[in-house]
């Protein structure tokens, strides 16, 4: 380790129990396994026209990229990013307001935009590190009763996975009634008919804001049909009972939106079967969430008092801002993909017992250094590696040289005074670092 890190990373302590980390990179401990970590994210959101509160739709953005999934605790900004109700001008201001938030690595460009004259189109803006679009496969679906073309895109993934993955993006028919449930229908057989036209085996998600009251509807039973196109509810399986699905309304009536509290499932991000079957680029079904939703706002705006979806220290910003940015929740959904990304994995940690943390795909025989903060996100630059953590004051925990199969691994343990305190880790190596997890310690 460099002079230059042990100045930024280490701390002598005053004692061994004050410590947070408790490291031992020569014996091998048997531990439960880590989750699986996510490195691909997609997200949909209709922004209605950022009608709300414009600080606030800021703050939801950054939010996002701040969000850690279920189970594996991974932080990364959304790959791919679709919204709805989004003029031309609009798109190109959350284009300027996702750049201003996003973190370090990442770059966010505009996808091909077009006006389908039925107002509120589509937009769908990327992280340009990871992904590509290929602007020949857009294409607006319209050979439909309903008064909005959906659109498709078609992008291709960097890096050794190397694959394409198709993302329609809607705006179905609002409202009830059996005319608008047909147009609605006849909207998702377009889009059904364009999805199995593109053969057999494509990744495909089926993105944005469906208005469907019930999944009795026959639009959202059509997605399901059998067919190339065939869809997956990676986590509800078509269910729209469960409270912790619902999307609409957060809002608090601040802002002159859509009021009612959160009793309505109509957004959504559906996969194709080839998403969903365990191989190469694939959804994990835990991560599907709303974002900001934690289940116990039912017919209620979504800053109704104490929500538990977001850390005790920023509960009452975030859901406020959730509440005046919009009146849909955003709709998030992690991937996994075969290949060389750099990513790490963390066990459940609880204070004074053993937990596990892992670098893999670091290459072989490299020095990773696994680095933590409990102050929260920052910028930090490390010359000597050239890289920039996404940690608030970082602290080193521990170096590991990787095996032959690129992975590093160290068992820690929590010192006990650390119990309730979130903690966010991130690995590291020369040129390249992991997102960041966030671990509450239990």
């Amino acid at each position: 380790m460099s002079v230059f890190l042990r100045r930024l990373f280490i701390k002598k302590p005053a004692s061994h129990a004050a410590l947070l980390w408790t490291a031992c990179c020569l014996v091998v401990l048997a531990t439960s396994a880590a989750p699986a970590s996510a490195q691909f994210r997609v997200a949909t959101y209709n922004i209605a026209d950022i009608e709300g509160n414009q600080s606030s739709i800021r703050f939801v953005l950054e939010a996002i990229s701040e969000d850690f999934a279920p189970d594996s605790g991974t932080v990364r900004a959304p790959d791919i990013f679709v919204f709805q109700e989004v003029d031309n001008s609009i798109s190109n201001t959350i284009l300027g307001w996702m750049n201003n938030v996003a973190p370090p690595g990442v770059t966010y460009v505009r996808g091909t935009y077009t006006t389908n004259g039925g107002g509120g189109e589509n937009a769908v803006i990327y992280n340009s590190n990871t992904v590509v679009e290929d602007v020949a496969g857009h294409k607006d679906i319209t050979n439909h009763t309903g008064p909005r073309s959906t659109d498709r895109w078609k992008f291709s993934i960097i890096g050794e996975f190397g694959g394409s993955l198709y993302v329609y993006c809607s705006h179905l028919k609002a409202d009830t009634g059996s005319t608008n449930e047909s147009r609605r229908a006849s909207e998702v057989n377009a889009i059904r008919n364009d999805a199995d036209s593109l053969g057999n085996g494509v990744n495909i998600i089926y993105a944005g804001d469906m208005n469907f009251k019930s999944s009795s509807e026959a639009g959202f039973q059509r997605f399901f049909d059998a067919g190339n196109g065939k869809a997956v509810d990676p986590r509800f399986n078509k269910s729209f009972g469960s409270t912790i699905s619902h999307t609409q309304s957060p809002h608090d009536g601040s802002e002159g939106l859509v009021t009612g509290g959160m009793d309505d499932r109509f957004d959504f991000l559906l996969v194709s079967d080839e998403l969903a079957d365990g191989n190469a680029l694939d959804c994990h079904a835990d991560t599907y969430r709303s974002f900001g939703n934690d289940g116990f706002h039912f017919n209620k705006a979504i800053n109704d008092g104490y929500n538990s979806y977001f850390l005790d220290s920023e509960t009452s910003i975030k859901s406020d801002a959730l509440a005046k940015a919009s009146d849909h929740v955003p709709v998030v959904l992690d991937f996994f993909l075969s290949g060389d990304l750099f990513y790490q994995e963390v066990t459940r940690l609880e204070a004074g017992a053993l937990g596990q943390w892992s670098a893999l795909n670091a290459g072989s025989n490299k020095k990773v250094y696994f680095v933590y903060s409990t102050k929260g996100f920052g910028e930090f630059d490390v010359q000597s590696l050239n890289v920039t953590l996404r940690l608030q004051s970082p602290k080193l925990a521990a170096t590991k040289t990787s095996n032959s199969n690129g992975i590093a691994r160290v068992p820690v343990t929590p010192g006990a005074n650390f119990a309730g305190i979130p903690v966010y880790l991130q690995a590291v190596k020369a040129n390249e670092v992991s997102d960041v997890v966030i671990r509450i310690i239990e």
